[in-house]
């Protein structure tokens, strides 16, 4: 089933004057992804698993901003230690052989990461595999890990943590099993289109069984799509189409608060907790990689269990501030790269053979003033063969790591990585209604955690889908809960310890979407309770409850605002399988009509009524 049913496609608002450019769209889906890269067919294809209708604008052969490679580096840590990166990092890792085993394609091939440099530059990254329960060996100086690797030379003060988890994947090849996935989940309705977006207008759809109020895509080629929610993972092209519809100002934030006029009516905090920088903030920089050719024999032999790696070529001698800009990634970023083991090339560009890649290096921004030619800018720079002496320093940095190692040619290249100041990614949803989510700032890494990051995305687009459809006197009720709501998510994953909003957000929103199915007034009220019930547990200070616990240690809890949820976590976790069954599908939502409140009892048992209502 998909947004086709009577509860997607009923109005329950007021419609509202449509602009003059706006007319009925030649296509409309529930949902159209502009952008097929890795994030964009990971959304595409985790929106297609709950039942929505989607359409892929595909503008990868006339515009791209990533290398042409085969290799992208994939590690459950992250180079500077982020706790949203590392979460992406391993949950994607876990998916991908279910994902190679029903697309049929493979794509990972997991040889194991290890990052390498001075102690503080592995700590935090060590820390957050601590946390994330992945096992790793410790290298406690370069002999120690010239013995591992003995390929590999590097200072006697460095250290090392190595893990079996990470890899690389094919990038053209993951595109192609998510593609599979989404074409196979509705072969009549889901399709991929070769099609540039050039313009998304806020309302304007009405045509191919579209509302009039449905945002639309307008393309290069002169069509025109519509769907319910518009998706924009553009990579560096996002920034610049949001802008050019009017939805997002470029400009730099202005500080380390959310920037209402970079951002979004509001950043999704599902998707990335600590963004504030807003997606109309993320700068594009230019980036040089060098494929060094080996011969078959030392790939085959003396390389042939080379993991990927991290590596920290020059120790930082000073501190760097921020103050121009730059942030925890740019500044590891300038002090380090990233090496893959030898990849076969079929040709012809690279010629055929076997490369290790090399890439890094400090960020070179494109000017922000000049983000109207971002498409003729970029364009450009990947035509290039990327910046002689980035890549001159790359093949110094890698002869003196390898220097065991005979290369032949060297080949660089030109690539396009988005930054932010806030170094995390965004996921802004944009315009007066919000139905049009824009992410951007990958920092460079997000070919790895894409998988995660779609599953996440299709969840921000379920939320928005049902905020959309939500009567009016239910919707703002339902926003000031998801706001508050997500506010509580923030500080629990600041914490550490995310359990109990976990369980508890699996819970709003199926009540938010039975609600939106009944329309009756008990649902209002729960809505209503609520959102008084989130607002409560911020103003009682989970925050300041946390302060007297370590994560995941609730017995030290301090407060009854804690403890009350906690309890209704275990509650949640102990009951029967309607509460831990996977994401609703559109149109498959339960209608609890009038009974909606003695369900709840049932399900939460009586004792946490009051919890519900607020009575901590």
């Amino acid at each position: 089933m998909s947004f086709g049913t009577s509860a997607f496609r009923a109005r329950r608002r007021a419609r509202r004057d449509l602009s003059p450019r706006a007319s009925s769209a030649d296509t409309h889906h529930d949902v159209v992804v502009v952008g097929n890269g890795p994030i964009g067919s990971a959304v595409a294809r985790h929106c297609s698993s709950l039942g929505a209708s989607v359409l892929v604008l595909d503008g990868r052969d006339a515009l791209t901003s990533a290398s042409d490679d085969m290799g992208r580096i994939v590690r459950p840590l992250d180079a500077e230690g982020r706790e949203t990166w590392t979460r992406l990092n391993v949950r994607s890792i876990e998916a991908f052989p279910e994902l190679e085993s029903e697309s049929g394609i493979a794509f990972f091939r997991r040889c194991g990461s290890v990052a390498c440099g001075t102690p503080a530059f592995v700590e935090k990254p060590a820390a957050r595999l601590r946390e994330a329960g992945i096992g790793f060996d410790e290298l406690g100086d370069g002999a120690l890990v010239e013995r591992a690797f003995p390929y590999l030379s590097v200072p006697s003060a460095h250290v090392a943590i190595a893990d079996r988890v990470g890899g690389f994947v094919d990038p053209k090849k993951m595109i192609e099993a998510q593609n599979a996935l989404t074409l196979r989940a509705n072969p009549e309705e889901n399709r991929i289109l070769l099609a540039n977006a050039t313009e998304i207008l806020e309302r304007g759809g009405g045509g191919g069984g579209g509302d009039a109020d449905d945002p639309v895509v307008v393309t290069e080629e002169g069509t025109t799509h519509s769907g319910v929610v518009v998706v924009v993972a553009g990579g560096a092209y996002t920034p610049w189409l949001a802008a050019k519809s009017g939805l997002v100002a470029i400009a730099p934030p202005s500080s380390g608060e959310m920037n209402e006029e970079t951002s979004g009516a509001k950043t999704a905090r599902g998707v990335s907790p600590a963004a504030v920088s807003g997606v109309g903030s993320v700068r594009a920089s230019r980036r040089t990689v060098v494929l060094a050719e080996v011969t078959e024999t030392t790939a085959t032999g003396a390389l042939k269990d080379m993991p990927t790696l991290k590596y920290q070529f020059k120790p930082r001698e000073t501190t760097v501030d921020g103050s121009d800009g730059s942030n925890s990634h740019s500044r590891n970023e300038a002090t380090s790269v990233y090496v893959l083991p030898p990849i076969r090339y079929p040709g012809p560009d690279p010629p055929e053979g076997w490369y290790v890649k090399i890439g890094g290096g400090a960020n070179d921004f494109f000017e922000r003033e000049r983000w109207e030619s971002t498409v003729p800018d970029l364009e450009r720079w990947m035509r290039s063969d990327g910046d002689e002496k980035v890549a001159d320093l790359l093949v110094e940095i890698l002869t003196d790591l390898m220097p065991r190692t005979n290369f032949l040619t060297l080949i660089p290249k030109a690539c396009v990585t988005t930054c932010t100041d806030d170094g995390e990614l965004q996921c802004d949803a944009l315009g007066r209604e919000g139905r049009i989510l824009g992410v951007s700032g990958c920092q460079g890494k997000a070919a790895g955690p894409a998988d995660a990051i779609g599953e996440a995305v299709a969840r921000e687009v379920f939320e928005t889908a049902m905020r959309a459809k939500l009567p009016g006197e239910v919707q703002s009720v339902a926003e000031e809960a998801y706001d508050a709501l997500a506010e509580v998510d923030a500080n629990a994953l600041e914490r550490g310890d995310v359990k109990a909003f976990v369980d508890l957000k699996r819970h709003v929103m199926w009540a938010r979407a039975c609600a939106m199915e009944t329309d009756d007034p008990p649902s209002v009220e729960f809505l209503r309770v609520l959102g008084e019930t989130l607002e409560e547990i911020l103003e009682g200070g989970v925050a300041r409850a946390a302060e007297g616990f370590d994560a995941g240690d609730a017995a030290k809890g301090t407060g009854g605002v804690y403890d009350a949820l906690e309890t209704l976590a275990t509650r949640l976790e102990e009951s029967n399988a309607w509460l831990h069954a996977p994401m609703p599908k559109w149109g498959e939502l339960p209608d609890w009509g009038e009974d909606l409140k003695p369900k709840l009892v049932e399900r939460l048992g009586e004792d946490l009524v009051p919890v519900l209502k607020g009575d901590l």
